[in-house]
């Protein structure tokens, strides 16, 4: 989980530092977040959202991967760059904003069509066929152990 430090001012922009595992290759702890809020309407799929967990409240900076609405409150998952599940729903009163630049050793990076680009089609495509691989390794394994108890192999 990336959690974060947070440093804000008046123009509804907020400053995060970075910590945790979630989001690697791509960011890492000590990385800097610049957290916008935007409208609810407009986050997409690939986006890195910030927002407070549920259960103990920490700010969680994830990316986005499906947006419902359900009786007029949009409810949002999302997954870490690192991990395979989805988290959520995440209710919409729990989201901050939308990370629009990230800086690393004092050079910022905007982000641009690009990094969409390769966000969507190779986290959010790509991420769910590692998922189905690994559940499969796991299912293999675990036959093969309970064969190996039965002495069979």
């Amino acid at each position: 989980m990336i959690t974060a430090d947070i440093k804000t001012n008046e123009k509804k922009l907020i400053f995060f530092k970075v910590s945790g595992y979630s989001m690697l290759p791509f960011y890492r702890t000590g990385d800097m977040f610049l957290v916008k809020k935007f409208p609810l309407n407009e986050l997409k799929k690939g986006d890195i959202i910030a927002y407070y967990s549920g259960f103990d409240k920490k700010i969680v900076c994830h990316r986005l991967i499906k947006k419902n609405i359900r009786e007029r409150n949009y409810l949002f998952y999302t997954r870490g760059d690192a991990y395979f599940h989805l988290e959520g729903p995440i209710n919409e009163n729990l989201v901050i904003g939308k990370v629009v630049a990230a800086m690393r050793n004092n050079r910022i990076k905007m982000f641009f069509a690009m990094e969409e680009f390769i966000a969507r089609h190779f986290i959010i495509l790509i991420g769910p066929v590692i998922n189905i691989a690994v559940k499969s390794m796991d299912i293999v394994c675990s036959k093969a152990r309970l064969l190996y108890k039965k002495n069979l192999i």
